[in-house]
């Protein structure tokens, strides 16, 4: 068993939350340039966006 100071393991949580709210926004940003894409692609292919396309 190992003791860690208190200090310590709620930077280290304070850090890990950090990195999650990080990788969360990184999602969320990589799922709209996806869409961005897939929208653009059919624009250019038949001059028209799809439904599910945002209008501005």
């Amino acid at each position: 068993m190992v003791q860690i100071d208190q200090g310590y393991l709620q930077a280290m949580g304070a850090l890990l939350a950090e990195a999650i709210g990080d990788v969360a926004k990184a999602n969320t940003h990589a799922a709209g340039v996806k869409q961005e894409r897939r929208c653009l692609k059919a624009i250019w292919t038949t001059g028209s966006a799809p439904a599910d396309c945002p209008k501005n």
